[in-house]
């Protein structure tokens, strides 16, 4: 609803239509399967900015072959839904202010794949995203792996939530041994 008509998609998840920018990349053809990846937003910026910081690059890496042709998907992570600097953060995660995971997980994730030709290969599904957004491209990512195979975060705000299978939160990143940490009672920071 950016650009002077109402093309969003539905989200059941938060019960509204939200905006989504669907980047084709070039040479685009219908009758291929392309690798895809979901882009989220950082905290003071909503989906617009994707046009103005992040396609412009994307656009000119593929377009010189350095990167793959894919399509971008340029997801509202807003709680309002307004195209605005410094909007209200959601973390693109179940709240009170909202399902917003459910929302990219579920409502975003089913029409991108509905529509457009993504290969199917959960190795060629990237969560994406800035900030706010590259944590929640980690969280999904790690939440969500039958379905995701790659995550891109710039300057993401990792926390602790996550530990690995002996309950350690800082050793290195394995992610066929982690799980979610429930258990905030110990502040033990076992390596």
């Amino acid at each position: 609803a950016n650009h002077g008509f109402d093309r969003r998609i539905y989200s059941q998840a938060l019960g509204e239509y939200r905006d989504l920018y669907v980047y084709l990349p070039p040479g685009y053809d219908p009758q291929r399967r392309y690798p895809v990846m979901f882009w989220m937003h950082a905290y003071s910026n909503d989906e617009c900015d994707f046009l103005r910081t992040v396609a412009p690059q994307l656009d000119d890496a593929m377009s010189r072959g350095d990167l793959p042709p894919m399509i971008l998907v340029a997801i509202d992570g807003t709680v309002n839904g307004e195209c605005r600097l410094i909007p209200q953060a959601t973390f693109f995660t179940n709240s009170r202010l909202g399902r917003f995971e459910d929302h990219v997980m579920e409502d975003v994730w089913d029409f991108v794949h509905e529509r457009y030709p993504v290969d199917p290969d959960r190795s060629k599904h990237v969560m994406g995203g800035a900030s706010m957004g590259g944590s929640a491209a980690y969280r999904m990512g790690i939440r969500y792996r039958d379905r995701v195979g790659h995550v891109l975060g710039i300057f993401p705000a990792l926390n602790l939530r996550y530990m690995d299978c002996r309950g350690g939160v800082l050793g290195n990143f394995r992610p066929q041994c982690d799980r979610l940490r429930e258990d905030f009672s110990q502040h033990s920071l076992a390596a």
